[in-house]
């Protein structure tokens, strides 16, 4: 019989019993997280010492942390799988005592970087000089084809963090860490070029829960304006701009909901509008919306596709597969759960 077994490393210590660990983690924060609980009064061994301490003693503000668990009973050479790998941020004593943790990009967090301008620059030479200013060993994928050119761009005395929240923020490149390695990119555009791992649920066998919304496409009023912004001879900027769909004081199938805007630099009109037609797409279609409990098996995370078939629903509508954009996951004494939150819509069955 398979039971949840986990193991965890904060520091010196290793540990192989937890009350809960809830990880967060989703491709668009720059940052995962993960709480774990232990008893208040827990005395644990020091290997440092061979002796037995309070836990407060030996763990401390930027101890290096992996999580690693699933079902056992574990062998050897089928080691737990790591669900989560950071460094303590906080410690709250409880009970239960509290230990917070963050990624690789809480480093990133700590110091401003020397202030720095560049004429043209690419999101890769941005990232390298933040990771170096940082004194960071990380390893950097970009994701598509090659680099964006950014253009003019500056750091101004900010941290990485707030670096890489400027490149989500006003550029639409999102940047996460996965593995330790720094991901920067559109996970939607590099779907094509790196088909990510896909997953089956269904209801009634893996879907634990639900709650989901099912959404017609008609009944979605967004609006998105996307702009791009060009570089030109004199290193000043241009801009061009697409809004999809076209608002008409006349039309009355105007949406009247919420709009959206992107920035893009240096595209074309032409691509600008493929880009513009490709979001509205995914915001606006027939189909889920919402999250999905589910085991901790299969082991899914976000930037991953999930195909969902609702057969064994009480109203089914036809099986479709999904994005994913956030998985929270939970190991404890309830068990392993992972609570899968859908992106968009690839396909229908």
């Amino acid at each position: 019989m398979l039971y949840p077994i986990c193991l965890l490393t904060i520091g010196r210590l290793t540990l192989d019993f937890v009350h809960e660990v809830r990880i967060n983690s989703s491709w668009r924060d720059l940052t995962d997280t993960c709480t774990i609980q232990l008893p208040r009064n827990l005395r644990v061994r020091d290997p440092q010492t061979n002796s037995f301490v309070n836990l407060e003693d030996v763990v401390r503000v930027g101890d290096p942390v992996r999580v690693t668990y699933g079902y056992g009973p574990r062998v050897d050479n089928k080691p737990l799988r790591t669900e989560f790998e950071g460094y303590v941020t906080e410690i709250k004593p409880g009970p239960p005592v509290e230990i917070a943790c963050q990624d690789e990009m809480y480093f990133l967090k700590k110091v401003s970087l020397p202030s720095k301008s560049w004429a043209q620059v690419t999101t890769a030479e941005v990232a390298k000089y933040v990771r170096d200013a940082s004194k960071r060993t990380f390893e950097v994928q970009l994701l598509g084809s090659e680099p964006v050119n950014l253009g003019k761009f500056s750091i101004n005395k900010e941290t990485g963090a707030k670096v890489f929240g400027r490149l989500r923020d006003e550029y639409q490149l999102h940047c996460f860490f996965r593995n330790k390695k720094l991901i920067i990119g559109d996970p939607y555009q590099a779907r094509a070029a790196d088909r990510p791992p896909r997953h089956q649920l269904k209801f009634g066998q893996n879907i634990i829960s639900n709650d989901l919304q099912y959404l017609q496409a008609a009944d979605v009023q967004v609006q998105v304006q996307a702009d791009s912004l060009l570089t030109n001879t004199k290193r000043t900027r241009d801009k061009i701009t697409v809004l999809l769909p076209p608002n008409a004081a006349t039309d009355d199938d105007a949406p009247s909901g919420e709009v959206r805007r992107y920035k893009f630099v240096n595209l074309t009109a032409a691509q600008l509008r493929a880009r513009a037609e490709a979001i509205l797409a995914r915001l606006k279609y027939t189909g889920y919306t919402g999250t999905v409990t589910t085991f901790g098996t299969p082991a899914i995370e976000h930037g991953d596709e999930v195909h969902l078939d609702d057969t064994g629903s009480a109203y089914p509508k036809g099986g479709a597969t999904f994005s994913v954009d956030k998985v929270e996951k939970t190991f404890g004494t309830n068990g392993s759960r992972r609570v899968v939150t859908l992106g968009p819509r690839i396909s229908a069955t």
